[in-house]
């Protein structure tokens, strides 16, 4: 019994890790006119993850590899993520 339970905790800890190993970041700074806008929303389209941007225009989310739309004020970009980290502006 104790073996059985041991078992599906390595289980669940190696599945919980690799999800994790295998999201990767998408950052980048949102302009408007050349200039960094500040407290805007990004969202992720196909799954409504949300993050807003920083005093600086910043964003960061993390997400699996896959293609994505991120939405900003209506308008859609899209971008592929792969397992490296990615580096997206956004001009508005």
């Amino acid at each position: 019994m104790k073996r059985t339970l041991a078992l599906w905790l390595c289980v669940l800890c190696v599945t919980v890790l690799s999800q994790s190993v295998l999201a990767a970041e998408v950052s980048g700074t949102v302009y408007s006119s050349g200039s960094p806008v500040a407290n805007i929303t990004v969202t992720v389209k196909e799954s409504g993850a949300q993050t807003k941007t920083g005093p600086n225009g910043r964003y960061q989310l993390e997400l699996q590899p896959g293609a994505y739309t991120l939405v900003v004020r209506g308008r859609a970009f899209p971008v592929k993520v792969g397992s490296d980290p990615v580096r997206f502006d956004i001009q508005l």
